[in-house]
């Protein structure tokens, strides 16, 4: 028995990719909720997303997440939060 979930997709198109830091002058908001999927890497720093169900998930360097379509949340950062992003259609 397998505990690993595979999920398998076709990307139909990358929208953006780009290199962002948040920070106390920079912050990242999305309160309606994203329009696309996003891969994100963390280069440097940590970061916590706040997502409006309560849920939380804190990224150090090193580390990836996928954000959903329709994905609610904020970035709360400590020091600065440098990570690439990458939003794409499946």
């Amino acid at each position: 028995m397998s505990f690993l979930n595979v999920f398998y997709a076709d990307v139909k198109r990358i929208s953006i990719a780009h290199e962002r830091t948040v920070d106390s002058t920079h912050k990242c908001e999305f309160p309606n909720g994203r329009g696309q999927y996003g891969l994100v890497y963390c280069i440097q720093g940590e970061g916590e997303y706040r997502f409006s169900t309560g849920e939380k998930c804190e990224m150090r360097e090193g580390e990836v997440i996928l954000l959903f379509p329709r994905a609610a949340y904020s970035i709360v950062t400590k020091s600065a939060f440098a990570h690439y992003t990458v939003n794409f259609e499946i």
